[in-house]
């Protein structure tokens, strides 16, 4: 299965030259609506106000677990805008299984599982209702198991509608055994290497060579070159031919001839 991430030139550069992609915590998301899913209100075992609680909630699954967010489409013009740098940046296609995140035993949301749900109602279709043991045991949580199923929705995969054009799908993993705390510490262990970025922590999860099948260019790469400042035209061609040379398949955005949407063609570059 192939899904998309759309990010910055520079940062698929890194990407693909370090071998890894970077999960976040939810508090770092762009969504304050997050991991806001529960419904508390008659909970028996609760006695804090609603509003604690759901902050215990949300710092509790934050700290313990890191999202990696991707979409099935990766010709969005929004998508373009919001998350590929103005359509200056890329979109990178990844085969989740190749790069092992679509396993239910490392995964406690593997791919197949991740695909958002979308509601107008933030309680919508609520039945259970959780209790402070639950809160405790969050950290416990390391695979995808059925009985979990619910629970793990309500946190990482329930937003609002106003959303649902990203046609997002999460790979979410356990990182709570991992030597870091959220504002200290960096470097690796094991598969994973946690970076601060701006402020705030990356997680690094590495994937194998191969696991990055196609990189679409923005459309502006070719039609606003003024704008690129971080490379020169040659620089460019280079990190293009070099991705090439792995095996990656290269396309460049365009716009359609009566529509408002994209398509991909072939890169006009010159070699």
């Amino acid at each position: 299965m192939i899904l998309y991430k759309y990010m910055s030139l520079k940062a698929a550069e890194q990407v693909i030259a370090n071998g890894s992609v970077g999960f976040s915590c939810l508090e770092d998301f762009n969504d304050p609506f997050e991991c806001e899913a529960f419904n508390f209100t008659n909970a028996a075992d609760l006695s804090l106000p609603i509003r604690v609680i759901e902050d215990a909630y949300k710092n509790n699954f934050s700290r313990k677990f890191a999202v990696l967010s991707l979409s099935k489409n990766p010709l969005n013009p929004l998508m373009w805008s919001h998350y590929g740098d103005s359509h200056f940046g890329v979109v990178l296609g990844i085969n989740v299984d190749t790069a092992n995140l679509n396993d239910p035993e490392t995964s406690v949301i593997p791919a197949k599982f991740g695909r958002m749900i979308y509601v107008g109602n933030k309680y919508e279709n609520e039945i259970s209702h959780y209790s402070i043991t639950e809160l405790h045991n969050i950290g416990r949580i390391n695979s995808f198991i059925d009985s979990n199923s619910n629970l793990l929705e309500k946190a990482f995969l329930y937003k609002s509608s106003i959303w649902s054009y990203e046609e997002e799908v999460r790979v979410v993993k356990n990182i709570s055994n991992l030597p870091f705390s959220y504002y200290l510490g960096e470097g690796r262990i094991g598969k994973w290497i946690k970076r601060d970025i701006g402020g705030r922590p990356i997680y690094c999860f590495d994937i194998p060579k191969g696991s990055i099948e196609s990189i679409f260019l923005g459309i502006n790469s070719y039609r606003c070159v003024s704008r690129r400042e971080d490379y020169s035209d040659s620089e460019f061609a280079a990190l293009i031919q070099s991705w090439r040379k792995q095996g990656i398949e290269i396309k460049v955005c365009d716009k359609t001839n009566h529509g408002w949407e994209l398509t991909l063609k072939d890169v006009p570059i010159r070699e």
